[in-house]
Order: C-alpha cells, then structure tokens, then sequence
C-alpha cells in the first residue's frame, strides 16, 4: 500500500472560513504531506463545520522504480572494464550477445555497470576528454556529470588512487560526516566515491 492509498478515503472535520470558497486539509497521519486544497460545494453557518472526503490522489506512471544499470559507450570497452574491475573490484559477469560488443559489470545484486562498444556511425562525444573544450579538472565535478560509489574503507581507496598516478579532488558534504574523492576513468567520465561507516 502506497502512501496514496493510505488516504485515499480519508475524512477530515474542517471549519470553513466565512466567505471561503476552499478549505486546506493536511493529513496529520502522513509526515510531509503537502496540504490539499478542496472545494466547498455548499454552505454552511460559520459556527458549523463540514465534512469533507478526500478523493483518490494520481499516482506516478511507474511502480517499484529503481535503478537497475549505467552504461557507458567506449572505442575501448576492455580497458574500460579493467579500470572498474581494478579500482573498484566489480565483477565481470555473462552479458547478451547483441550485434555490437558489451562487457557487464556486476556493481550489487540489483546494479550494473553496461560498457557499450561504441558505434561508428552515431559520432557521439566518446566523454569530456573528447569534447571541443574538455575539462578535465576534477575539481569541476561536484558541480559536473558524474556517478557516485559509497565505500566503507575512504582513506585507503584515496591512497590508492594518488599510488595509480590518477588526479583527484577532495571534499566533504557540508553538515554531514561524509568525505568525497572526484576523478575521471579513463574515457573521462566522471567519478565520485563517498565514505561511510565501517
């Protein structure tokens, strides 16, 4: 049951204003639920009040959305899939035999990483190293394009990144104990890894 469902047939007494041609009803047992506006369809004496049922609310066109998999589109899939496996550790698992050349990376259960053999004939930018003005400044990316790994030892992933000779940047989510590296794969696709706890 969705939190749609939960008030759906809800009711509530509310004491209209004089001269009001709409009440506002804000479920007290649905944390943040944005007030709903309705209107009154009849009369009542300022010292009465009126009962209101609130109809069925729209739901979203999808239902269980999560996020299954990225891909990303390489001249160099292979060396691309060696990155994510050496610097991430991401499991290399059976992929379709399509008409072009695909290697699949097992992130979690639920995620994957889809690297996509790129086409001729599309003649789309390969990432920000191929761009007409690339940046390649890390120090761009938390502002710029990028997809963010959670990992729980931050300190020694970070050393490991300076041992391999790759450019990052360093942070922290401001009010929050959280710590950011930025840096580039070797397409130039941005990266970013987030501490947590142990």
């Amino acid at each position: 049951m969705s939190q749609f469902d939960s008030i759906s047939n809800t009711t509530a007494t509310i004491k209209p204003r004089k001269h009001q041609n709409e009440v506002v009803f804000s479920s007290p047992t649905v944390p943040f639920w944005p007030p709903v506006h309705i209107t009154q369809h009849s009369r009542r004496s300022s010292k009465s009040s009126k009962l209101i049922s609130i109809g069925e609310q729209k739901m979203a066109a999808a239902k269980g959305a999560f996020l299954n998999h990225i891909s990303r589109e390489s001249s160099d899939i292979r060396g691309l899939a060696d990155f994510y496996k050496e610097i991430f550790g991401f499991e290399e698992i059976e992929s379709p035999k399509f008409e072009f050349k695909v290697i699949w990376l097992k992130v979690s259960p639920d995620f994957a990483i889809h690297l996509i053999e790129r086409s001729p004939d599309t003649q789309l930018p390969e990432g920000p190293y191929s761009a007409a003005s690339p940046v390649l400044d890390p120090t761009h990316l938390p502002r710029g394009h990028h997809v963010c790994f959670s990992v729980s030892n931050f300190d020694s992933f970070v050393q490991s990144l300076k041992d391999k000779g790759i450019k990052t940047f360093q942070r922290s989510v401001p009010n929050r104990p959280i710590r950011q590296v930025f840096f580039f794969d070797p397409d130039g696709n941005g990266l970013e890894v987030a501490s947590r706890d142990e």
